[in-house]
């Protein structure tokens, strides 16, 4: 690609340099507009046009974008930005910036160490506050990469023996740092080493007055060290280098060699704020490459995943934010994020204080925030975090990264997070993780970068490196054995270094090519008994293991310990407080007996028990260790765990393990009992075929009659939840023949035959036969009171109140719903509050309280949507608050709902041809008659829709009728003929509310009297108000105005606490005005208070495209004259 003939310098006066000499200097907005795009890279016009002209309507602005392009290319000739709607500078056209920044990266601090202007030194943007904010940061930014490059070029030239240069820049970094005692100490140092101790003196006593004057303290001990240092003659003198010869460096070689390509992927990822994943094959050099960018940049922290950290819910998260703590330890924290933090982080928690479990969205909420606070308060000045191996994170904490990523974008912002450059092994991220990062990707926030096998120029540059003889046929061998796995190449040659064969070329005996481990496993049969021993603790710990620890399983004194220690350290076998690569890692536990590691497993157990250590962790090491037994409390507390935060794939899991440990100790109680825990969790979630298998196990390690009759009932509540009815008569009565069979009535007994008797009634309530329903729950209910508070009573409660509501008696169900609701909470079943929540959501919509419907299923969704799986109410709890909404006349945020609804649909469900009805209500209402009658047109041919449901789309057909003038009487007549002999009353009011719109008058009137008889009569308060409008309306037109005052003054009435069914509440004001004027009263304030309804709903929540036709269609025009 040519260079464009123009160069932009926007350091220092902001200029454009033409090729025959010219020097243009932009406007300011055209030179903040260059800048932008150069340091920021492409950008949207919409985005642009708010940064430069945030006081102007959008249309203007785009107008003077457009001027300041045309602007620009007739004084320059050429198109300097490029792009539509996304704008970009011109390929090629040099900026100042970008090739400092450019050098920066590249190590090349000389030029940028040079005082230079500042960005766009000289222009303010005080009318534009987000560009001159940006500004600011940028040039916040740049004077501490000027520093820095000062700080490293003058680290150079004094290595060098420059003394005089380094003088140089080490004053062009106080400059930018007058305040920097490191930066006065090195000028002290370096006017010593020059041989003017005077000046050196000088120096201290211009820091020492400078740090009185501004902040009224003295200088630090180390500065007043060296000043001591200074005047004794004590400062050593360094000997001159000037770039020798690289030793050899087998333990970590000094170049990064054939990264090249990844490198320069990883700055641009790195400019865009995105988060940086490398993925390769083990020891193909992910972890060194990381980390080498990332330290090219500056400060780094580094984290890691560790091998056993998967079975541990937030392990891997605890030991990282721990990480962070260790490097700011006097780190602030609010007393609640304390507590928050303390879920993972005990040791934060106040003495004696109880954190109680998450059980919404808004605890989850507080609980990632308080964490993300942590991270941002113990990661001030980093660069980045370089995190190790995530193929091993824990779902847990491969969530909240992803949160972490997601709310963090773009990284490295000015009060934002650091970058993150994640690395994994190619092809072992567990699924969900992988999807998470490909999720990532597709939006923007991540790349993914793969590291391929080193070419043969790349090998042999890494062998100049490590001192390998230029012998070809070695380095051939070596090449070949390699294939091109530089860590491969590195054991290889570590090998023969340690045998003492690299000059005698490779033995005629190694290894197959690419498999280190045997390696590896040379090394370890050099090390001592002792500190094998500990290797293979530290091995069967697997993750956040320490010496004490180690010490502690293997029931060692701690200085028989530490020097067993000190040599696997000395052999680079741990570094700290982990293996030194992964591969080591295996090596060793690939090296241990079976026996020996059941042992350390036991001893692990042990040792971590007596810690109070993570219940999954010591689970899977008594499993490890063979003994069953003990294995099966720690996996059932660390499924209740599990269960408590709404990771109930992980729950049902630990539970599994719990049976077959149960099994394998041979303790079948135990065993059944861990399994129906497993079928009771899975029955939360959308799967059938899952729960199915989990209740065929369930079944078949049924032993006695009360076991038996348990997995009977999970059977009718899988039957229950498919709304198959005489499937769950039946599997419930094979449960009730089955507890026959018991001699003794005991407790469990007796709640268990209630729960059976239960089911009875629920499976009566969906075959119509309401009645026989309610008193089977009643029963239900009335002996589970006797046993005392329990889930079984919460449950049953809440099943009585959804039969009641059928019944229409809601005001009985509402007491029900919310008892229910407490006795879940408060016993922590999260995922049946859920459930309890979606019906008080129901009971209160019907009743005309949108406000409580609404609050109840948005909490069933807040706690559903942190469920690990998929939510088997997910679609009804999106069509419950999309129905609250439309209510509440927030029509938007309805439509959103219900499209929402629609996607949750399970294939083949009844519900996909109802929920279209509920979004072509809102449609009509917006006067969009095409798009409520292509609604309408799916759900009218959908089959299996009950016939309430289908009464309500055939209504909805008719109302679109009227709207367009036609006769509605035939969908009006389908509408009623669907309801059947029995109708619900909720759905036969609302027959004659819509029948009444297309009557003459005397018959709309006995229409919506009939309507309010069946409202008042059935708490069904939305359709009373609809009802007394209606009535309204009717004596209005048959010249009755004192009665119809009197309907209307009834709807006003309710609505001070409800809201209407089937007509807006600016309708029913508007009525009311209508009635006032015709009883001689004033109708103003009626019809204030219907305009000013109508006006705040069309600009608040009907689309902008949408508001003409709904102003137009508000009762004709006349309450907006």
């Amino acid at each position: 690609m040519n260079a464009l003939p123009w160069h932009y310098e926007l350091l220092g006066t902001a200029r454009l340099l033409g090729p025959d000499g010219q020097r243009l200097h932009p406007e300011r907005k055209t030179a903040a507009l260059l800048a932008w795009l150069a340091l920021e890279g492409p950008t949207r016009r919409a985005r642009l046009t708010a940064l430069l002209w945030p006081e102007t309507r959008e249309a203007s602005a785009r107008n003077n974008l457009v001027q300041m392009l045309r602007k620009l290319r007739a004084a320059t000739g050429t198109d300097l930005v490029e792009g539509g709607e996304l704008l970009c500078l011109a390929p090629g056209l040099r900026v100042d910036a970008l090739e400092a920044r450019d050098a920066l990266t590249r190590g090349q601090y000389a030029d940028l160490a040079s005082p230079g202007g500042d960005v766009l030194e000289g222009l303010n943007y005080d009318d534009c506050p987000d560009l001159d904010d940006w500004l600011l940061a940028e040039r916040g930014r740049w004077a501490e990469w000027r520093a820095g490059a000062a700080r490293e070029e003058a680290a150079r030239l004094e290595r060098e023996g420059d003394y005089d240069g380094a003088v140089a820049r080490t004053k062009d970094l106080l400059d930018l740092d007058p305040v920097s005692e490191d930066a006065w100490r090195r000028l002290m140092r370096l006017h010593y080493l020059r041989g003017d101790r005077a000046a050196a003196l000088d120096a201290y006593r211009r820091c020492e007055a400078l740090l009185r004057r501004e902040f009224g303290v003295e200088p630090l001990p180390e500065t007043a060290a060296l000043l001591r240092d200074i005047e004794r003659g004590r400062v050593p003198v360094p000997p001159r280098t000037g770039g020798g010869s690289i030793p050899l460096a087998a333990l970590r070689p000094p170049h990064l060699v054939g990264r090249d390509r990844e490198w320069a992927r990883m700055e641009e990822a790195w400019q865009a704020g995105q988060v940086i994943f490398l993925s390769g094959e083990p020891g193909s050099g992910k972890t060194r490459l990381a980390r080498d960018f990332a330290a090219s940049k500056g400060e780094v922290l580094l984290l890691e995943g560790r091998p056993g950290d998967m079975g541990q819910p937030f392990a891997t998260a605890a030991r990282n934010l721990r990480a962070g703590l260790a490097r700011c330890p006097g780190a602030v924290l609010e007393p609640w994020e304390r507590r928050e933090l303390s879920r993972i982080l005990p040791e934060l928690a106040e003495p004696g204080a109880q954190v109680p479990p998450l059980q919404d969205e808004a605890d989850t909420l507080r609980f990632k925030q308080a964490t993300l606070h942590l991270v941002r308060a113990t990661s001030e000045g980093l660069a980045a975090f370089v995190t190790d191996d995530i193929q091993y994170f824990d779902p847990a904490s491969h969530d909240f990264g992803a949160f972490m990523m997601s709310a963090a974008f773009p990284l490295g912002q000015p009060g934002g997070l650091p970058h993150f450059i994640d690395t994994y092994r190619r092809g072992e991220l567990p699924p969900d993780l992988e999807a998470a990062i490909q999720n990532l990707v597709d939006a923007g926030v991540a790349v993914v970068i793969e590291l391929h096998p080193l070419g043969e120029a790349d090998l042999d540059a890494l062998m100049d490196d490590l001192g390998v003889p230029h012998e070809p046929e070695l380095r051939a061998g070596l090449r070949r054995y390699a294939g091109g796995n530089p860590l491969f190449l590195l054991e290889t040659v570590r090998h023969l270094i340690e045998t003492g064969g690299l000059e005698q070329g490779l033995p005629a005996r190694l290894p197959p090519p690419g498999r280190v481990g045997p390696l590896l496993a040379r090394r370890l049969e050099r090390l001592s008994g002792p500190a094998l021993q500990a290797a293979r603790a530290a091995a069967v710990l697997q993750s956040d293991f320490d010496l004490e620890l180690v010490a502690e399983v293997l029931k060692a004194p701690i200085l028989d310990a530490v020097a067993a220690w000190e040599e696997l350290e000395a052999a680079q076998i741990v570094r700290e407080n982990r293996f030194s690569h992964d591969l080591v890692y295996e090596a060793v536990r690939a090296g241990t007996p079976g026996a020996v590691r059941q042992l350390l497993h036991r001893g692990a157990a042990r040792a971590l028990a007596g810690r109070e250590g993570n219940a999954a962790r010591v689970g899977g090491h008594w499993l490890e260790g063979g003994d069953f037994r003990q294995a099966v409390p720690w996996l059932l507390k660390a499924a209740r765990a599990a269960q408590g935060t709404l990771r109930l794939l992980e729950a049902a899991d630990f539970y599994r393990q719990a049976a077959d440990a149960a099994r394998r100790a041979d303790d079948p109680h135990a065993a059944f009992g861990a399994l129906q825990a497993r079928a009771e969790t899975l029955g939360h979630l959308d799967d059938r075929a899952a729960r199915q298998e989990a209740l065929d196990e369930l079944f078949a390690v049924a032993r006695t009659p009360l076991e038996r009759a348990r997995a009977w009932q999970l059977q009718s509540e899988l039957h229950l939840a498919s709304q198959e009815g005489a499937q769950t008569e039946a599997a419930a009565r094979r449960g009730l023949e089955a507890l026959a069979e018991t001699f003794t009535e005991t407790p469990a007994v007796t709640e268990q035959r209630a729960n059976l008797e239960a089911s009875v009634g629920s499976a009566l309530w969906l075959q119509g036969r309401m009645t026989e329903a309610a008193e089977a729950l009643r029963r239900a209910v009335a002996a589970l009171e006797g046993l005392g508070e329990s889930q079984s009573l919460a449950a049953n409660l809440s099943n009585l109140g959804a039969v009641l509501d059928h019944l229409e008696r809601h005001r009985e169900a509402t007491a029900l719903h919310r008892r229910a609701c407490d006795l879940f909470e408060r016993g922590g079943h999260l995922s049946d509050l859920a459930a309890t929540l979606y019906n008080l959501s129901v009971n209160l919509l019907d009743q005309g309280d949108a406000r409580g419907s609404l609050a109840a299923a948005q909490r069933a969704h807040e706690i559903e949507s942190r469920m690990d799986g998929d939510s088997s109410g997910a679609a009804v709890g999106h069509a419950n608050i999309g129905q609250a909404y439309a209510s509440l006349g927030q029509y938007d945020l309805a439509l959103r709902e219900f499209a929402r609804a629609r996607e949750a649909t399970r294939e083949g469900s009844w519900h996909a041809g109802y929920f279209p009805t509920l979004a072509a209500e809102v449609w009509l209402t917006l006067g969009q008659s095409e798009r409520a009658a292509n609604d309408l047109a799916l759900a009218q041919g959908w089959p299996g829709v009950p016939g309430p449901y289908r009464s309500r789309t055939l209504v909805a057909l008719g109302m679109l009728a009227l709207r367009r003038g036609e006769d509605p009487s035939e969908w009006f007549a389908d509408a009623e003929e669907a309801l059947g002999a029995a109708p619900r009353p909720l759905s036969q009011a609302r027959v004659w509310l819509a029948s009444a719109l297309a009557a003459p008058p005397e018959e709309a009137l006995a229409l919506a009297r009939g309507a309010g008889t069946l409202a008042r009569a059935n708490d069904l308060g939305g359709l009373e108000i609809a009802a007394a409008t209606r009535s309204a309306q009717a004596l209005l037109a048959l010249r009755r105005p004192a009665e119809a005052l009197g309907c209307a003054r009834e709807a006003e009435r309710l609505l001070r606490t409800l809201e209407p069914a089937f007509l807006t509440r600016g309708e029913a004001l508007f009525t009311l005005g209508r009635a006032l004027e015709a009883a001689g009263e004033d109708g103003a304030p009626a019809f204030a208070l219907a305009r000013e309804w109508v006006r705040a709903t069309a600009e608040r929540h009907v689309p902008p495209e949408f508001r003409a036709r709904f102003l137009e269609g508000q009762f004709a025009g006349h309450a907006l004259s």
